[in-house]
């Protein structure tokens, strides 16, 4: 795949600056950390945040020449 957007590239005269690479990631709203606080041997730890599923998109994208383009950021949800 590679080599075929190379080579496209190549014999229509495509600048660097038009090859765009991008990849999107899921951001917790309210992050929440796998460390907890709890007596040692404890038989149930609390742990919060984790059922919480809030989040929000963010998109990177990167051209070929190296320039970092600004990020997208997506928020779309229901309430309810």
């Amino acid at each position: 795949m590679a080599f075929s957007v190379a080579a496209l590239c190549s014999m229509h005269s495509v600048p660097d600056c038009l090859v765009v690479n991008s990849d999107q990631m899921g951001v917790h709203l309210k992050p929440f950390s796998e460390h907890t606080y709890e007596v040692k041997g404890a038989k149930q730890v609390l742990s919060l945040g984790k059922e919480d599923k809030r989040q929000f998109t963010v998109l990177g994208r990167t051209a070929a020449n190296g320039v970092l383009l600004p990020f997208q950021v997506v928020f779309q949800g229901k309430t309810g």
